[in-house]
């Protein structure tokens, strides 16, 4: 297992592959602000723009990155009021494994997504907290998400409330 902690540079660790951006680049532009924000986990890289195209090569996302995780702004995964996508090129596992986290806090996604959507056999997991919290037994935030039209049916609601998920 590997663990990738970027807050800022990309540092490879043994352990799980892991992802934490820092609350300023959480939701921050590399480029122009925009209703479609891109997340690059493979460079930690984080751009905003006013199509997710642009916003995809403003954070360098290459042809080999797939999508893992799509939150939108409204229910019903309408595209419209914005869209937060995170990407990369290596595959979830089927365990739930915590591949990934990333915190939203101080973002503009921060407490924002209606709903969401997984790719490529990931799942996703929301936390009310920035961080996510350490959660070894996998017991702390929502239930593991797959897909999900209207984030405030999911548990005790979810709708507006993530401030930070896993991925695995």
């Amino acid at each position: 297992m590997r663990i990738r902690i970027v807050a800022g540079l990309v540092a490879a660790l043994a352990g799980v592959v892991t992802f934490t951006a820092s609350p300023a680049s959480a939701g921050a532009s590399s480029g122009a602000q925009g209703a479609h924000c891109v997340v690059n986990l493979d460079t930690g890289k984080v751009a905003c723009d006013d199509t997710e195209q642009q916003a995809r090569q403003l954070a360098d996302v290459g042809v080999l990155a797939v999508n893992a995780v799509k939150l939108y702004d409204r229910k019903n995964f309408d595209p419209d009021a914005g869209t937060f996508t995170i990407t990369t090129t290596r595959s979830c596992t089927s365990a739930y494994e915590h591949e990934y986290s990333y915190n939203m806090a101080g973002g503009a996604w921060n407490n924002r997504a209606s709903s969401v959507e997984t790719f490529n056999s990931c799942d996703v997991k929301l936390y009310d907290a920035a961080g996510p919290p350490s959660d070894p037994n996998l017991t702390g935030g929502s239930t593991w998400i797959d897909r999900a039209a209207d984030l405030s049916a999911i548990g005790g609601g979810w709708n507006n409330r993530a401030s930070s998920l896993r991925i695995s």
